[in-house]
């Protein structure tokens, strides 16, 4: 018995040292997380204004306003999972955020509209933990020569595993019911958080000193806003955003005002989602062997063209394919170079603040960018597209600002060194 349980603790201490000194584990097990979230939260997202009219009898305004509170409620997640990066840590946020795939699976077992909704707010809410945490976790853990790289993979849990969920979920739904696809789909997110939980270890870089270093300024973004080097990252997250808020509701309306299609809107959508998974890998590798400067002016350029010759050529169907899937490609990229930039402004003890800054303003570049939308498309397609590249133009002004901030404070960081 004393030498099974010798060989036992010694087989769990080689776990551990395996662990320990194998760097991509905890990027492995990140992205498996990031991934099934996508998987289980993407037909979540789709089919929840379905069920909401079809089995419990939603109206439209009903259905608006419950995808509001969603995103409101992701909003504030945005500045408290920020806050709780830096004083809980990266990979409890994380986790905790991963909770919400398991309550959304909940909704499609109760026919309570109250509490429905409620489910789904903190499904909202969750994911913001989910992003802040995640993308904090992959700057700790990731080596900062393929940071770049492993972004672009990391956003593939999104785009991909969205993808892969709802050409599985569809069937699921039209074979059986939305209840056997919730029971179905709380099962594997269970199972999922469960070993995520289990599995993921802690990043070296979370020191107690910084942990105690953070508390000290637990929701301190005041300080952050006063860095110009915070707020033109900042940005640089929203006003592309802003383009995506418009591009990603009007788009698909455009095409179909011109097709009355709807393959011809999901073959849009397929397409820019493949090209954009293609391009960020690109710029990911780019980034990690010359530098995030270059890339990101580049894609912020490539985004501002893109946009004007959309609201040139949109009324034509070949101009929203060719020029809507190069902007899609760019503000993907954009997306995939964040964590890198992230990183190069914030310090360890405050970069999950920074990331939920950048988070509450890419939630709010797609209110505005939908606003703006509704506002103008009825009055003429082009015209919200042509607000969007004034909002091109701020942005590549930004990026030159910050990569001379950049620029600037790296001499003075030379001789401490």
């Amino acid at each position: 018995m004393a030498a099974a349980s010798l060989k036992g603790n010694s087989l769990v201490e080689r776990m551990k040292r395996f662990v320990e000194r194998t760097w991509w584990w905890p990027v492995a097990i990140l992205f498996l997380g990031q991934f099934m979230s996508g998987a289980i939260g993407g037909p979540q997202s789709s089919l929840f204004p379905v069920y909401l009219e079809r089995d419990l009898g939603f109206a439209a305004l009903a259905i608006s306003l419950s995808s509001s509170v969603r995103q409101l409620l992701g909003m504030a997640a945005s500045l408290i999972g920020g806050a709780l990066c830096d004083s809980l840590g990266r990979r409890q946020t994380f986790v905790l955020g991963l909770s919400g795939i398991i309550a959304g699976s909940l909704i499609f077992q109760i026919q309570w509209p109250w509490l429905v909704v409620l489910i789904w707010a903190y499904a909202g809410f969750s994911l913001g933990l989910r992003t802040v945490g995640g993308m904090g976790y992959l700057i700790d853990v990731a080596r900062p020569e393929m940071l770049g790289t492993l972004s672009a993979i990391y956003t593939w849990g999104q785009t991909l595993g969205g993808a892969v969920g709802n050409a599985v979920a569809g069937p699921v739904v039209d074979q059986t019911s939305f209840a056997h696809f919730g029971r179905l789909m709380f099962v594997v997110s269970a199972v999922v958080v469960g070993f995520v939980w289990l599995a993921l270890p802690k990043p070296a870089a979370t020191t107690a000193a910084v942990k105690t270093q953070a508390r000290k300024g637990l929701f301190g973004y005041g300080d952050l806003l006063k860095r110009a080097d915070v707020v033109a990252l900042g940005m640089l997250r929203f006003l592309p955003t802003s383009y995506w808020g418009v591009a990603s509701v009007f788009i698909p309306l455009w095409i179909y005002d011109q097709t009355e299609s709807v393959s011809m809107v999901a073959w849009y959508g397929t397409l820019s989602q493949v090209m954009a998974s293609l391009a960020q890998w690109v710029v990911g590798r780019l980034s990690d062997r010359i530098g995030r400067r270059r890339p990101a002016l580049v894609v912020l350029s490539i985004l501002l063209i893109s946009i004007i010759a959309l609201a040139l050529t949109g009324q034509h169907l070949w101009g929203i394919y060719a020029f809507g899937t190069l902007g899609a490609c760019a503000a993907w990229c954009m997306s995939a170079l964040i964590p890198g930039l992230a990183s190069d402004v914030a310090d360890a003890q405050e970069r999950g603040r920074v990331l939920g800054l950048l988070h509450l303003l890419w939630n709010g570049g797609m209110l505005v960018g939908a606003l703006i939308g509704g506002a103008l498309f009825e009055w003429s397609a082009a015209a919200p597209f042509w607000v969007a590249a004034g909002f091109g133009i701020g942005a590549l002004v930004y990026g030159f600002r910050l990569f001379r901030l950049l620029q600037q404070r790296q001499p003075a960081a030379t001789p401490a060194s």
